[in-house]
């Protein structure tokens, strides 16, 4: 018998604990005012997002792993039959994605998508069918320009 993770157990409910969902995790590479560049772990993935936060405030140095949280603003989103996780371009900002809804949170109208990181999606189109997002479906959809890099409290210096 295996254990299950956080990756293989989504919470069930609509309105899930941010905290107890999954983070993205990645190496700072180079930070600037309004500007972060995330390398993820064991892959070639460059992410180029904003930062939510001013550049100073950041505990972690350049070369350190780094937490926190992704939000995108969707376009429009479609169920997939197959294709697996993937961020496209791999190095740039972020514009294709494909994943697995691990978490619907419709009284704040996201989703957290499991694409190379956990994505919170928020759907910009009023018509955008939402049945698609069912937990652990796998979607694909495209994603507008400014996605945002909110980095963890322990990450902070202090205030």
């Amino acid at each position: 018998m295996t254990e299950t993770t956080p990756m293989d157990a989504p919470p069930t409910t609509d309105a899930p604990a941010t905290g107890s969902l999954p983070q993205v995790r990645a190496v700072l590479h180079a930070v600037s005012p309004g500007r972060i560049e995330l390398a993820l772990p064991h892959s070639d993935y460059l992410m180029h997002l904003g930062l939510e936060v001013d550049p100073g405030r950041l505990a972690v140095p350049p070369g350190k792993r780094i937490r926190g949280e992704v939000s995108a603003t969707a376009m429009r989103f479609h169920q997939a039959a197959g294709g697996g996780r993937f961020i496209e371009p791999v190095i740039g900002e972020p514009r294709i994605v494909a994943g697995t809804v691990l978490a619907v949170d419709r009284a704040a109208g996201r989703v957290l998508i499991d694409c190379a990181m956990p994505i919170w999606v928020r759907p910009e189109e009023a018509d955008q069918d939402w049945s698609v997002f069912q937990e652990r479906a796998l979607v694909t959809g495209y994603l507008r320009s400014g996605m945002v890099f909110t980095p963890v409290a322990s990450d902070l210096k202090p205030a």
